[in-house]
């Protein structure tokens, strides 16, 4: 059983870095200057989106339920073709900036997903690698490109639908649907 986790994970993990994952190719910029939800793709309900600050919990960024008309769910994906990734960031800035925040993997967090306003930090280029699609758009593994970890998202605990960048694992929530919900 060990010996055929292993090749499954190698298989995955050789998928990922060579791009072929999933079904259908997507052209890599497109969804630049797009407004989109970034949805759970094992549960349709959830989506990120920005929570309001709790210091107890740290993070500002958690999974909630999906609400067409609400701007806290809403991102705009930035395409840097120089890079091939993305930066994601609010749609309608949401905290004490007048301008929007870029989702960030906070190297020195553990894994936490934060907000830097500062799209030049290292952390806030993210890379999509394909795995499959569904009837509310494609979906994707999120990869942070500075720490080479995926964005997923968990329950239980303190970090009740919380958002993190962690290693690449099968068994975790790493799968999200990329949802056009319109232009800049």
């Amino acid at each position: 059983m060990k010996k055929a986790k292993l090749i499954l994970s190698t298989i995955v993990l050789t998928s990922l870095s060579s791009g072929f994952l999933g079904s259908g190719t997507v052209d890599a910029s497109a969804y630049n200057n797009k407004v989109v939800s970034l949805r759970a793709a094992s549960d349709t309900t959830l989506t990120v989106s920005r929570i309001p600050y709790n210091p107890i919990l740290y993070f500002e960024i958690g999974m909630e339920n999906y609400n067409q008309s609400d701007s806290t769910q809403r991102w705009v994906m930035e395409y840097n073709a120089n890079a091939g990734g993305y930066y994601i960031r609010e749609q309608i800035p949401g905290g004490m900036n007048s301008s929007p925040n870029y989702i960030w993997r906070d190297s020195r967090g553990g894994g936490f997903v934060d907000f830097s306003s500062n799209r030049e930090n290292v952390g806030t280029l993210w890379k999509l690698h394909s795995a499959g699609q569904n009837s509310l758009g494609n979906i994707f593994f999120i990869e942070n490109m500075s720490s080479g970890t995926y964005l997923n998202w968990s329950r239980g605990g303190h970090t009740d639908l919380g958002v993190f960048s962690t290693a690449f694992d099968w068994n975790r929530e790493q799968r999200f649907i990329v949802q056009v919900e319109g232009e800049v």
